[in-house]
């Protein structure tokens, strides 16, 4: 009886072995199984343009091919062949999952054992953001691979090589970066002569990644009252665009009068960020002023203000109105002011997204535990030592941990469809490089 209990034990322990191991990769990232020495594959591709437009499209050709018979190659691949695109979007190499499948397409083997897919690629289509294509690990170049497999077995066929497809004519980004605007003195109210020191910092804590990988090497720092067409103030950041964003930057003593555009009440203090030397605008920000004094113009009076500082931007405009309310025409998403704008800090800014980050958390400390009580389970099947109440035990253990981690796997499938047909986005955390706006504050109403 003993010995009965040993040989299931072992068999017991084997099969839930296998099953873990095969279920792990399975999950994780495309089988990669040795294929029938009969029937070896082959992959070539080809790209029709290796050098396409921005608003252009090209078209990518894998083709495989088994040299084997034709029962070999149709029992090797199951009959037909699923090729699978990938794009590389960082310098590590391409991770082979699902998730990070481009396109696919399932073809049958044809009577010489060939199959073949196209894939139609428009950069444009694929991503409007310019910075997306600069930022990649070789700016302005995409680089394909294409993994063939059988669809019936799960059976890796080939793996291509990289396919590098240039992209040119790639417009300037609109690198979408705001500024805080703040004054360091903090007054509630400044009088005609007194001196404005403005402090600025960046919403986006990789602004001057962003901007480098743009070209930008300089900044020119412009400031603005009251929507001027010309700067009052500015100066060329002698640093990298890199230490300009790396804290904040400061302009001192700009002088409260009415030669400076100023007016009597709430003034609008706009600063822009541009590329030196040019009208290519990086980042703009804004904050409120309330001054006061005999010589400041009303805003019903105000009168243009004399030629000031002009950046070398060639004719730049500024936007909005002054207004008599401090906050009335703050638009938290572009001008994200602190003093009247709230911030969430979550990586999610709708309801559906909270619940299926929460839900999606909870899995994953689910699934954690049932390892541990899969790991548990067989412990116990081990020290048992042919007892049987032990034995029944550790079983048990062990079939609720899988079961319970077989419906954690089906939910991360759930929730997937459910994000898909929701057209849901849920970041991770660590992927949050900003905090999104969510509501306004009117103050002095």
């Amino acid at each position: 009886m003993k010995n009965k209990i040993n040989i299931y034990k072992k068999i017991q322990v084997a099969l839930f072995a296998l099953f873990l191991v095969s279920g792990l990769f399975g999950f994780i990232s495309f089988p990669q199984v040795s294929r029938a020495a009969s029937c070896p594959f082959t992959i070539t591709t080809t790209s029709d343009q290796y050098s396409v437009d921005y608003s252009g499209t090209f078209n990518i050709t894998a083709s495989v091919v088994g040299s084997g018979s034709t029962a070999d190659c149709k029992s090797v691949s199951g009959g037909a062949v699923y090729f699978a695109l990938f794009l590389k979007r960082t310098s590590a190499p391409i991770v082979f999952n699902l998730s990070n499948v481009l396109q696919n397409k399932q073809v049958p083997l044809n009577s010489s054992n060939a199959a073949s897919a196209t894939f139609s690629f428009s950069p444009k289509g694929y991503s409007s953001d310019p910075y997306f294509f600069t930022s990649l690990p070789t700016p302005n170049r995409l680089d394909f691979q294409v993994v063939a497999y059988a669809s019936g077995g799960g059976i890796s066929l080939q793996t291509s090589g990289l396919i590098s497809v240039a992209v040119t004519g790639v417009p300037a980004s609109n690198l979408g970066l705001n500024l805080n605007v703040a004054f360091t003195d903090n007054k509630g109210q400044y009088n005609e002569g007194d001196a404005v020191n403005i402090k600025v910092t960046s919403t986006s804590i990789d602004a001057g990644q962003k901007a480098t990988a743009q070209g930008i090497q300089q900044i020119y720092f412009a400031v603005y009252v009251n929507d001027s067409n010309k700067a009052v103030a500015g100066y060329t950041y002698s640093g990298s665009t890199i230490q300009f964003f790396a804290g904040p930057q400061q302009y001192n003593n700009l002088q409260v009068s009415a030669a400076n555009g100023f007016i009597s009440g709430s003034n609008k203090i706009i600063v822009k960020l541009y590329q030196a030397g040019t009208s290519n605008e990086v980042a703009e920000g804004y904050a409120i002023l309330q001054a006061q004094g005999s010589g400041l113009p009303t805003a019903n009076t105000q009168t243009p203000p004399p030629s000031g500082s002009t950046p070398p931007v060639g004719g730049t405009t500024a936007v909005g109105g002054g207004t008599a309310n401090p906050a009335a025409n703050i638009d938290c998403t572009k001008n994200p002011d602190p003093n009247y704008c709230l911030y969430n800090p979550l990586p999610v800014d709708s309801l559906t997204s909270t619940v299926l980050l929460i839900m999606r958390g909870f899995l994953a400390i689910v699934g954690l535990w049932c390892v541990l009580f899969i790991v548990i389970g067989g412990f116990r099947f081990v020290m048992s030592q042919g007892n049987e109440e032990a034995v029944t035990a550790a079983r048990k253990t062990i079939t609720w941990a899988v079961i319970g981690f077989v419906i954690c796997l089906l939910s991360f499938s759930i929730m997937a469809i459910v994000q898909y047909v929701l057209q849901v986005n849920v970041k991770n955390v660590s992927s949050a490089t900003s905090m999104a706006p969510i509501v306004r504050i009117i103050k002095d109403l």
